[in-house]
């Protein structure tokens, strides 16, 4: 499974890439001049599905990002910053 996630700026996606680095290991991951980094999921996706969206929120309260928009496969997601629209008992639609 691969994730891709929309960066705005270059030093925002090194702190992501970082970050997913820890968890995957620099070789699961790729970054394009386009903004977006990818992430190949393998193993148990469910757990690694879950750390990686864990590691997104954690990057969005760091860094101040509102949001980003997130590709699970083919499906696109946006993923806002705690604490922004309301918090985790909104409604997505």
């Amino acid at each position: 499974m691969q994730i891709r996630v929309a960066v705005a700026d270059s030093g925002t996606a090194k702190r992501l890439a970082q970050e997913l680095a820890s968890l995957f290991g620099a070789t699961r991951f790729s970054s394009g001049a386009d903004g977006e980094i990818q992430v190949e999921l393998r193993g148990e996706k469910h757990d690694a599905l879950h750390k990686t969206l864990s590691a997104i929120e954690r990057w969005l309260e760091d860094t101040a990002v509102g949001s980003t928009t997130v590709w699970v496969g083919d499906k696109s997601y946006v993923v806002e910053r705690p604490g922004v629209g309301g918090g985790p008992e909104r409604a997505v639609t």
